[in-house]
C-alpha cells in the first residue's frame, strides 16, 4: 500500500507539471510526440528509453494487463523521426 501512495503522489505531481506547462501556453513535449505518434505517453516514453545508446532493457510496472500489452506493444513501434528525437532532447 506504501508504494500505490507513493506512486499516486508521483502521478499528481506529473499532472500539476504538465497543467502548469498547459497554462503558461506550453504542451508537454512528450504528450505532443505521442498524439503525434498515436501512442500515450508512457508507450512513446518506454519507446524512446529503449532507443537511447547503451540502453539494453527496461524495467517496466504494470497495474492491469492492458498496461502490460501497452508496454510490450512499445517494443514494435515505428522509429522516432529526427524531429521528434529533435524535441524529446
Amino acid at each position: 500500500r506504501v508504494s500505490r501512495s507513493i506512486r499516486d503522489v508521483a502521478y499528481r505531481v506529473l499532472q500539476c507539471k504538465e497543467q502548469m506547462l498547459v497554462e503558461m501556453g506550453r504542451e508537454p513535449t512528450m504528450k505532443e510526440v505521442a498524439d503525434r505518434r498515436d501512442e500515450d505517453m508512457a508507450q512513446t516514453a518506454l519507446t524512446w528509453l529503449l532507443s537511447q545508446e547503451g540502453v539494453t532493457s527496461a524495467l517496466v510496472g504494470a497495474s492491469s494487463t492492458n498496461q502490460l500489452l501497452r508496454n510490450i506493444r512499445s517494443i514494435y513501434s515505428h522509429p522516432f523521426t529526427k524531429e521528434e528525437n529533435d524535441l524529446l532532447k
